[in-house]
């Protein structure tokens, strides 16, 4: 009896030994409930390396067709393969984690790792920086402008980065102009009162002052009933959208549109600065340069979209207004002194300055 229970505690032994070799070669880097942004680089990560292996979510606010999802997949595919899956990114679209002011909050807080969405300014009125009109009238400046190192991404990253979110790139998603039911006369004569047309604005000042500095007449329509507004007579067209959008959504009720390009759609990619901090630096590098590389894509496949869907609008017959690059020039010049100085307030005197000049 002796001997027998001599055995079973040697084997007891050996078993406890091995378990707890086996625990001390794990490193654990399971998501906590919410977020796995939390997995903290160790020793003998997950993989073989000496990484722990990172499981982040990003919200996104477009539908998986859209070129801004699709640019998601691509960019957390690449970033897998090149930290060997150490890094991995889940995307949510349609606004499935919540809509972006939102999806705003929770990556503030660290509950959602990342989102790709339009910012909201109610934490800081200064973000209205991202929708000043005539701020750039063309791609090439959009492109120097909006995602090279700019002062514009200077102090965007910046503010940012006061409420605990880290800029990691800028998506264009196209040149604004006038979807319109009826013909505009002289859209780029901001003399002009276009005969009275009635233009839906959201109701942010940015839009509002763009509407009333192209001196059309505004009312304020949710988006979701802009449809049946311009279908009934409601309003006589709009402000807010590409030509893009204008022809995805709007074409059955325009007969009308003007590349007017008062503002380029800015939706941008963050991430939680605590999530952020977390990773490697190697890893921080192939992420940052993954999403420049395709902003920057995006970007030249939206000018294509935009061109192409003009040029769809005027074979169903819709009358499309291309501005001339005087015609441009001239808005742009009557917006810097007309429009531009209603942000001082906005922006502070001190952003003003640095974006819009003294």
């Amino acid at each position: 009896m002796k001997k027998r229970l001599a055995g079973l505690i040697a084997i007891a032994l050996v078993l406890t030994t091995a378990l707890a070799g086996c625990e001390d070669a794990t490193v654990n880097v399971s998501p906590d409930p919410v977020s796995s942004g939390n997995a903290a680089a160790a020793p003998g990560g997950v993989g073989g390396g000496d990484k722990a292996k990172f499981e982040l979510r990003i919200a996104a606010q477009e539908s998986e067709e859209h070129n801004d999802v699709k640019s998601l997949h691509l960019a957390a595919d690449a970033i897998a393969e090149k930290t060997n899956g150490d890094v991995n990114i889940t995307i949510y679209p349609s606004n499935q984690l919540g809509d972006y002011t939102q999806v705003y909050d929770e990556v503030m807080a660290g509950t959602i790792d990342m989102a790709c969405i339009t910012i909201p300014t109610s934490y800081d009125k200064r973000l209205e920086m991202l929708t000043v009109p005539y701020l750039v009238t063309n791609y090439e400046d959009a492109i120097n402008t909006f995602l090279g190192e700019s002062e514009f991404r200077k102090q965007l990253d910046a503010i940012q980065l006061e409420n605990g979110v880290r800029t990691l790139t800028l998506y264009l998603d196209g040149f604004m102009g006038i979807g319109a039911t009826k013909s505009i006369s002289d859209p780029m004569d901001f003399s002009s009162n276009h005969n009275g047309m009635l233009m839906r604005c959201p109701s942010m000042d940015s839009y509002l002052w763009t509407a009333l500095g192209m001196n059309y007449a505004t009312a304020t329509i949710p988006y979701s009933d802009l449809y049946s507004a311009l279908q009934t007579g409601v309003c006589d067209g709009w402000v807010g959208g590409s030509a893009y959008v204008n022809y995805l959504n709007f074409r059955d009720v325009l007969k009308y549109f003007s590349d007017s390009r008062y503002i380029m759609e800015i939706i941008v990619v963050i991430i939680n600065e605590d999530t952020w901090n977390r990773l490697p630096d190697e890893y921080k590098e192939i992420v940052s340069t993954t999403f420049q590389e395709e902003s920057l894509a995006v970007a030249k496949a939206r000018e294509t979209l935009d061109e192409q869907a003009m040029k769809d609008m005027a074979d169903m017959g819709i009358e499309i207004h291309v501005p001339t690059q005087e015609e441009l020039d001239a808005m742009r010049a009557h917006f810097q002194a007309e429009v531009w100085p209603k942000y001082k307030e906005v922006l502070g005197d001190e952003l003003y300055g640095k974006l819009l000049g003294a």
